[in-house]
């Protein structure tokens, strides 16, 4: 079994035993000591019995919450890497190594102590800790609080200098640091990390690793061929190991810019629709579904009196006949109102009774509008605008399907819509 060891014995109890320590605690008169020990791991979880008697120490909620604050200080205000994980109540209310880490008071006589983080450790490596506060039966009434006057002392900040020993720090010679060996009533101060204890974490965990996150693309959307840049916003970018996920293919010519910005190429989609962006950073990763391809494009711009090119292309559904379709609005079609009545896909277009007898009366408008996609899935479609300045400044809608006899419903895939003005 590691060896059973304790620390933190030394937080007095008043004014009158400011500066009693228990014999063999007192570590150094120079500022932050460790004592060798860390977690092999970047968490340790713990238990709390939130068992405090006096009425100062508020509900067992109360006594949680103010023990988890402790706990999470060390890794909120150092950014070390490691943190303690509250892992529920408990029952222990005695020092064992059982396996399980807990916190808990016990209305004892600490000899002149307020509490004891007792740990088991070998080799360096820490396994176990239990924290003990205690009372002064008979000699001295230790009151406890989650909010004390002059005459209580502060959970919270015994707490979080216990803890400090827990992740493998001794004592402290800076007076105003967590770590400090005393502590009088009434004081709250030690709730906030000094630059020493967060120094002597440091010193022990490094670091953590900052995570990146994902917030939006520039532009949100792109034809399925890719080949153009897209710029990614989020925070904690870094250039170390930048690497860049799009639909879950690797993305070309990854580039930072900012902690807050990164660029790259879009690489080719398969399907259109939103899509996952994954930016890692070394091992740290973030993805959120901010982008999307459109298997539907307009060449382009559509001009009076001129011919534009619409580009239909699916990968996956190479050689399947498609149909194209135009309309001048995006309300959007229920392919369950003529098709199978249980398929709730959208034809993103307008019904546009106008469009097609216009369409029909003068069939340059619309030209190879349906047919077979090529063995790559792609097709073109070619649109005429007439010469009428009545249309210039409109913006005309187009969708397609693509037909698939072995679905469902006979139709495999339903573009999203493109919208063209006429310039």
């Amino acid at each position: 079994m590691p060896a059973l060891l304790k620390n933190g014995l030394t937080l007095a109890a008043a004014v009158a035993v400011l500066g009693f320590v228990l014999a063999g605690e007192w570590e150094s008169v120079r500022a932050y000591t460790t004592y060798g020990g860390a977690w092999p791991g970047s968490t340790a979880p713990y238990k709390i019995n939130a068992n405090f008697l006096d009425a100062a120490a508020g509900t067992p909620a109360q006594q949680i919450a103010a023990i988890q604050a402790a706990a999470d200080a060390w890794h909120v205000q150092t950014g070390i890497d490691f943190s303690f994980a509250y892992a529920g109540t408990t029952s222990v209310a005695t020092v064992a190594y059982d396996g399980e880490n807990s916190i808990f008071y016990s209305h004892t006589d600490g000899g002149g102590a307020l509490a004891v983080c007792y740990y088991w450790m070998g080799g360096g490596s820490l396994y176990q800790f239990d924290i003990q506060f205690f009372d002064r039966a008979g000699l001295y009434d230790f009151v406890w609080a989650v909010a004390p006057n002059m005459a209580q002392f502060d959970i919270q900040s015994v707490a979080t200098h216990e803890l400090g020993h827990a992740l493998g720090l001794g004592h402290s010679a800076i007076g105003a640091a967590t770590m400090y060996p005393t502590i009088a009533p009434g004081d709250l101060s030690r709730r906030t990390l000094d630059t020493d204890d967060i120094n002597g974490a440091l010193s022990i965990y490094g670091t953590a690793p900052v995570t990146p996150t994902v917030t939006a693309c520039s532009p949100p959307s792109m034809y399925i061929d890719g080949g153009s840049q897209v710029t990614i916003t989020g925070t904690n970018f870094s250039a170390t190991g930048l690497s860049i996920q799009i639909g879950g293919t690797a993305a070309i010519n990854p580039t930072y810019i900012s902690p807050t910005q990164v660029a790259c190429t879009v690489p080719p989609g398969i399907l259109d629709g939103q899509v996952p962006v994954q930016v890692c950073c070394g091992t740290q990763c973030a993805s959120a579904p901010v982008f999307s391809y459109t298997t539907i494009r307009v060449f382009n711009p559509p001009t009076l009196g001129g011919v534009s090119r619409v580009d239909f292309k699916v990968p996956a559904m190479g050689g399947k006949a498609f149909q194209a379709y135009g309309s001048l609005g995006t309300v959007g079609i229920p392919l369950s109102s003529w098709l199978n009545p249980l398929d709730p896909r959208i034809l993103p277009l307008t019904y546009d009774t106008i469009l097609v007898w216009n369409a029909l009366a003068n069939p340059s408008w619309f030209a190879y509008f349906s047919g077979n996609l090529d063995a790559a899935g792609v097709a073109h479609g070619f649109f005429g605008v007439p010469p009428t300045p009545q249309v210039q400044g409109v913006t005309f809608h187009f969708a397609f399907l693509v037909w698939d006899p072995s679905s469902q419903s006979g139709v495999g895939h339903v573009s999203t819509g493109v919208g063209a003005t006429v310039q």
